[in-house]
């Protein structure tokens, strides 16, 4: 068996809804209408459930989500090929407006991954932004790090590699 060394996983998301200034609303012709979306798969469980839920609600209204990614979903109500979309990434006034109908994007969730860490001896740790980018390029690779170590003064920090772990979950299935 190969050694198992201590990892890092985090990340923060902000996440916004893409779509049309307005949609139309069924007629009495239609039995049901459906919204198209696309777009983040870590807001996909968070977009299953208010589906439904609304859809219990509005029975003539459904909504369907594909998980893709952010920038996938943004393009397709761009290209009028859906109808709404889900991101972490905020749209600038010249994305908002190069559409060929004007999109609005709405904040609907904040969803926050902290940074998960085991060590061999028991001790918080605290991370900045800065170091934390530091360690996800590879420059930080050692718990005993001088750069954590100024962060953590009163620390017990192992002289032991670490490298970060990245993890995708997508509709609650580990990837």
């Amino acid at each position: 068996m190969g050694s198992r060394r201590p990892v890092l996983r985090v990340g923060i998301a902000l996440f916004w809804v893409w779509g049309w200034v307005s949609s139309p609303i069924p007629t009495a012709a239609q039995q049901t209408m459906t919204l198209a979306g696309s777009g983040s798969s870590l807001a996909g469980p968070l977009l299953g459930v208010w589906g439904r839920k609304f859809h219990d609600e509005h029975p003539s209204l459904q909504v369907g989500y594909i998980l893709t990614s952010s920038l996938e979903g943004m393009q397709e109500v761009r290209r009028m090929a859906g109808d709404l979309a889900i991101g972490e990434i905020p749209l600038s006034e010249t994305q908002r407006s190069g559409a060929v109908l004007p999109l609005v994007q709405v904040p609907v969730a904040v969803f926050s991954i902290v940074p998960i860490y085991k060590l061999p001896v028991r001790t918080q740790i605290r991370f900045s932004g800065d170091l934390l980018a530091q360690i996800y390029m590879g420059r930080v690779t050692n718990w005993r790090d001088q750069r954590i170590a100024r962060l953590n003064p009163e620390a017990v920090l192992p002289d032991i590699p670490g490298r970060p772990c990245h993890t995708c979950f997508a509709g609650g299935k580990r990837k």
